[in-house]
């Protein structure tokens, strides 16, 4: 999020206010936990990106001085927002300003929290109008229609639509839920690729060192892919994704798995994994196995990984153009509503 011109500064204008952090923005382990657990007992579009290592890492690499963040958190919400200053007023938005894959709100508080901060700062700006985007929430979401009923001016957003896949019934459930023409394919390109040699492993790094050997074998496939010809993947956020991986290898949430043929890496999935929930993040091939099939048996392999631990769902993000393959790889469409709250001056 690129910061916008400024007419005054916001956080001498909102100093003492109950919640309000440093752009620099350091939590404790206790937050974190709690807010985990909220964002995964959330109905939301993609829980795992409304918990702490998603939104924290999206907060330290967007912010700058002169942003007002506001981490409010009870036993039954929480509002984590950033606000900034413009000529017109005041905007708010997720502490994960690119994409609003995440939450401002969670749970049955979450509204009320943000209900109260709005009364707060306007008694604090008078005479400036207040606008705030929340997003993340599925369609007859309990969390957004509390917040209708509890500002007078909302105006409803509809945007990304996310792709998932149930887990249920294991290995043989996701194939069942998938087309013939599909499975008949997958048991070709297997065999394929096996008898090629290609292997997969598995990892969980769980110490920043492991995070940090894992990126970097994460970014030399990734360097041979069509991903890196045009700076595109982990190439175009390398210090989010880096980050990221550190921050998910900490909490124990990080799941990687390399595609390996002729004794190097070839490819990788690399995603999140919270409460039976998986969300992927990225994943590479090497362009020397694109015939392999590598890409799909990745997936694959991954969907064995997680119903071997009780994983439920297999989240693949945000449909986009070209990751179409994502609705061969899932059942459920998921489409994101939110909501525009505005506060006249």
């Amino acid at each position: 999020m690129t910061r916008p011109p400024v007419s005054f500064d916001l956080q001498d204008a909102l100093a003492g206010l109950p919640g309000l952090r440093p752009h620099t923005g350091e939590f404790t382990a206790a937050e974190c936990a709690q807010w985990d657990r909220l964002a995964m007992g959330d109905r939301s579009t993609d829980p795992t990106c409304g918990a702490h290592a998603w939104q924290i890492t999206s907060f330290q690499h967007a912010t700058q001085p002169g942003y007002a963040p506001i981490l409010r958190q009870t036993a039954a919400g929480q509002l984590s927002m950033i606000f900034v200053a413009l000529e017109q007023g005041v905007f708010g938005v997720s502490l994960e300003p690119h994409w609003t894959f995440g939450q401002a709100l969670l749970g049955q508080e979450g509204p009320a929290l943000l209900s109260d901060t709005l009364f707060e700062i306007r008694e604090r700006l008078p005479g400036r109008r207040i606008t705030v985007i929340v997003g993340g929430g599925r369609e007859n979401c309990p969390r957004l229609g509390a917040l209708r009923e509890a500002c007078p001016i909302v105006t409803p957003l509809v945007y990304d639509r996310h792709v998932a896949a149930s887990l249920d019934g294991g290995l043989d459930g996701w194939l069942s839920r998938r087309s013939g023409g599909f499975r008949k394919s997958l048991r070709k390109t297997g065999a394929r690729a096996a008898a090629a040699g290609v292997v997969f492993e598995r990892v969980i790094p769980r110490t920043l060192a492991d995070a940090q050997i894992s990126y970097t074998r994460m970014l030399d496939v990734e360097a041979r892919s069509w991903k890196g010809d045009v700076g595109s993947g982990l190439f175009s956020m390398d210090a989010f994704y880096d980050t990221l991986m550190a921050k998910t290898a900490l909490a124990g949430q990080a799941r990687i798995l390399f595609a390996r043929w002729e004794g190097e890496d070839v490819g990788f999935c690399y995603g999140k994994l919270i409460d039976g929930h998986y969300r992927g993040h990225q994943t590479s091939y090497s362009e020397d196995v694109g015939a392999l099939g590598v890409g799909t048996l990745m997936h694959y392999e991954t969907a064995r990984w997680l119903t071997e631990t009780g994983a439920h769902t297999q989240h693949f993000g945000p449909v986009q153009p070209g990751l179409e393959y994502k609705h061969r790889l899932g059942e459920e469409v998921i489409e994101c509503h939110g909501l525009r709250v505005d506060v006249e001056a």
